[in-house]
């Protein structure tokens, strides 16, 4: 299996600038699960936010390109998160796991999963960092 050029982070709107320090960026679960939780393509992203973040209306995207990412990263089986959906588990898909904090510079777009009728979707757009950073009205 050939890795993905991208994999996608999910990261609720209210909770990214927190998790920034400098230039790593390190999710509140980092700490409980030792990894970041990541999909790779666009269907088993929307599949993930729809299972487990279904009750958020602001979710986001990080767009990491795999190759710049510094920590370890393993594609392993699915490690669910008590409490939500089983869709993704049904793909018998590997997940990345980036097993450190995650180099802001690996980053290459970020956008708002838009929800349709209570539905995630994939975004049609990714922004940078530094647009999303600087307020970029439309995310």
């Amino acid at each position: 299996m050939n890795p993905p050029e991208f994999i996608y982070h999910l990261v609720l709107k209210s909770d990214f600038f927190s998790c920034i320090q400098g230039n790593l960026y390190t999710p509140l679960r980092f700490t409980e699960d030792g990894f970041i939780h990541c999909t790779a393509g666009e269907d088993l992203t929307v599949l993930v936010a729809n299972d487990y973040f279904s009750n958020i209306s602001e979710l986001l995207a990080l767009k990491i390109r795999l190759k710049k990412v510094l920590a370890k990263v393993l594609f392993e089986a699915p490690i669910p998160i008590s409490g939500g959906g089983d869709s993704h588990l049904k793909t018998e898909t590997l997940f990345p796991h980036i097993y450190g904090s995650l180099n802001l510079d690996s980053v290459e777009g970020i956008s708002k999963l838009p929800k349709i009728n209570y539905v995630f979707h994939f975004p049609k757009q990714f922004i940078t960092l530094t647009q999303y950073i600087e307020g970029n009205p439309w995310i």
